[in-house]
């Protein structure tokens, strides 16, 4: 009894509520949907860096839609309280700075999956999603461009 919070090609967070831990699914999310709930099959569960994953997995059941709101982390969420692994934030707003994205009083390493999208250090960044993961440590991971805006 899952929740697909974010998908990203192959690859996808989910969650069984939306105050649990999240976990990754890692090449075996093509046929899930963002926002569904599921029963899942895992088959494969294994540590990546650090990094909790799901490499194999099947769905059991498809069991509709779901209202993502409250599966996702803001701001205000974010400074409140510590940052865990396989989180999603939404609508954040800092300054990326030698590899680290500064917001108020956060500052948490941020990876760009695509490297030709990295912003010029001091750049003011609107995130509109990320997913805290991890690889040796904690970092904000953009997946693609649609993920942020360079603000000015």
């Amino acid at each position: 009894d899952v929740v697909v919070v974010l998908k990203r090609g192959r690859n996808a967070l989910v969650k069984q509520n939306n105050n649990g831990r999240g976990i990754y699914l890692y090449g075996c999310a093509d046929p899930l949907k963002e926002g569904y709930s599921y029963d899942l099959l895992a088959e494969n569960i294994k540590s990546y860096k650090g990094l909790k994953e799901i490499t194999h997995a099947y769905i059991v059941k498809e069991k509709g839609k779901v209202d993502l709101e409250g599966y996702y982390l803001d701001l205000h969420r974010l400074q409140n309280q510590e940052l865990k692994q396989n989180e999603v934030v939404k609508h954040l707003t800092g300054i990326y700075k030698n590899g680290m994205f500064h917001s108020n009083r956060k500052s948490i390493p941020l990876h760009f999956k695509q490297k030709e999208y990295i912003p010029k250090n001091g750049s003011r960044l609107k995130i509109y999603y990320g997913h805290i993961g991890y690889y040796n440590k904690l970092q904000l991971v953009v997946y693609s461009k649609k993920d942020f805006e360079i603000l000015e």
